[in-house]
């Protein structure tokens, strides 16, 4: 076929040239102007690292008030230590410090250290000295020299009090710490029975030193590690030297090192960030409020990450069965355990399974129920003008709507809002013919089933997979069902955290996994750790003997009289 030329060619694209701008008012630019507080040389947050302290106090205040100092909450006080010593400038943030401890261990020392200076042949304090000033006039516990004017701004914003001196291009990071925190409480997510009643808090500090108190070994390791460009935070990282796997560490300060986000506000942020796939539904790491839980996992050769903000510690590896785990099943006897965690296990199964069998059933195999069973199920269906899987989904949102308000109310309205609500609708959604009331049965149980985990986390990948499951039940019946569950075991057995195959202790199958799986063997029996994690110590006990099998309590009782006789 031979080619033709066109007889026109097409016209070219016009482009349109856009208009300028206008001021949105009278008298407005279209771009404001700099303030005067606003010189050329500020510097975003990547460019401020690298640049060193001035050594002149005047450029370091200056270039203080054209950043942080431009808040109103962030105080700069100068200082003339004496009549021949340099000035001085105590930097803080209004309400991250004990004001107290700045007047009197840092201001008041200052001010006093005019009667320790040079004088003559006299020998006193060189108060142009950082080093001299750190080491005899100030009396704070945490102190740390700096360098770089990236660190002073991290400092104050922290919670410190950094002291900058005229003639040194090193300052003073002071530890002042001393914002309003919560006091430890009662876990609200984790009840437990017999267990401790303390939980995480809002603050680091306090966070760290809860599970400190559980694990006294001089073998816990905690490193600080600060995330976030505009707005950093801070990250603890717990673990047991001599036991935890360092490549677990290592991957865990590599993972971290490579977050590039403006702040990090919750304690997700960093499970996010740190699990090793992020398109799945199901929790990569175990959060708990718990520090006896914390410490027991660390123990165990796990990872505890806490961040500063958050009353959680996320905890890596982490595989399916430790969401069956909780610190109850430590606390009481094995046979109860292992029943305890069966209800789980089943629990969990008519989640998932309850409502889109039933559809299943009713809808695409009738056949295969009993006919005392069927005939009882259509006479409670008479007169419901929609099919199984409508009065389902209808049944369904009703209920999750019922548990996002609970959860907002406050405490006891809230339970009273989720029963009398759940009674109310049930009721009257049967009574209007609008549902049947086995369909109410079986959403209750399935609604009372899911709040068995020991996780949240868990019980909403269930209810989030659950309306896919009914649709894919009410479409094939058993055979979808069968289909979707060998799907998600497939997606589960491709999941890992930190290298961690998610199914550990199931499949593959580890030395003594299996007793502390799905069971728990008694606690003499648990000798080894989680050995899926690689720990380097992989013993945690050796095998205990009683020295006594049984007590005589007969001889004992006649030593103790004739002791007593003799006596007399």
């Amino acid at each position: 076929m031979r080619w033709k030329k066109p007889k026109s060619l097409p016209e070219p694209i016009k482009t349109v040239t856009p208009r300028p701008a206008r001021p949105l008012l009278p008298g407005d630019s279209v771009w404001p102007e700099k303030s005067s507080s606003e010189t050329s040389e500020e510097l975003t947050p990547s460019s401020r690292f690298g640049q060193e302290i001035p050594a002149k106090l005047d450029e370091a205040v200056r270039r203080l008030k054209s950043g942080i100092a431009a808040s109103s909450d962030v105080i700069v006080r100068e200082l003339v230590l004496s009549d021949e010593g340099p000035r001085a400038a105590v930097v803080f943030v209004d309400g991250l410090v004990d004001k107290k401890r700045i007047d009197e261990y840092i201001i008041g020392a200052l001010r006093q250290a005019d009667r320790y200076g040079l004088s003559g042949a006299k020998p006193g304090v060189d108060l142009s000295s950082v080093t001299a000033i750190l080491e005899r006039v100030l009396s704070v516990s945490e102190t740390k020299e700096i360098n770089q004017f990236s660190e002073v701004e991290a400092g104050v914003l922290t919670g410190d009090t950094v002291l900058l001196l005229d003639g040194s291009s090193t300052a003073l990071d002071l530890g002042t710490k001393g914002w309003d925190k919560r006091s430890v409480s009662e876990p609200q997510t984790e009840r437990t029975i017999r267990g401790p009643r303390e939980g995480f808090v809002e603050t680091l500090s306090t966070n760290v030193a809860l599970v400190r108190r559980e694990i006294a070994s001089p073998d816990l390791r905690v490193e600080y590690i600060k995330v976030g460009v505009r707005a950093k935070r801070t990250v603890a990282l717990m673990y047991m030297k001599g036991i935890t796997n360092p490549a677990i560490v290592e991957t865990a300060r590599k993972r971290l090192a490579a977050i590039d986000v403006d702040a990090i506000l919750s304690d997700y942020a960093v499970e996010y960030y740190l699990q090793d796939h992020f398109l799945t539904p199901f929790p990569l790491a175990r959060s708990t409020e718990r520090p006896d839980f914390t410490a027991r996992e660390v123990l165990n050769g796990k990872l505890a990450i806490l961040t500063d903000g958050s009353p959680f510690s996320v905890l890596f590896p982490t595989v399916l069965t430790d969401f069956f785990r909780t610190t109850d099943d430590y606390t009481g006897s094995y046979t109860v355990v292992t029943l305890t965690r069966f209800v789980r296990l089943l629990a969990n199964f008519i989640t998932f399974f309850l409502a889109p069998g039933y559809i299943a059933l009713i809808d695409v195999h009738p056949d295969l129920l009993p006919t005392d069973l069927a005939v009882s199920i259509a006479g409670s269906r008479e007169g419901v003008p929609f099919p199984a899987i409508i009065e389902v989904f209808l049944m369904v949102i009703a209920f999750e709507i019922l548990r996002e308000g609970t959860v907002r109310l406050p405490g006891m309205m809230g339970q009273t809002i989720g029963i009398v609500g759940g009674l109310v609708i049930g009721q009257a959604a049967v009574q209007a013919k609008i549902v049947s009331d086995i369909m109410v049965i079986i959403i209750a149980l399935t609604a009372i089933a899911s709040f068995t985990n020991a996780d949240y986390q868990i019980a909403a990948t269930w209810r989030l997979l659950l309306p896919f499951l009914l649709v894919v039940a009410a479409l094939f019946g058993i055979y979808g069902i069968a289909l979707f569950a060998l799907l998600i075991i497939a997606h589960i057995t491709s999941l890992t955290s930190f290298g961690v195959p998610y199914t550990a202790t199931v499949s593959p199958v580890y030395p003594g996994g299996y007793l502390d799986n799905f069971i728990q063997a008694p606690l003499g029996m648990l000798r080894t750790r989680l050995l899926f994690t690689r720990p380097l110590d992989k013993k945690k006990q050796k095998p205990y003997r009683q020295p006594m099998e049984h007590p005589d309590l007969a001889a004992a009782q006649k030593r103790a009289e004739r002791r007593r006789g003799d006596g007399q």
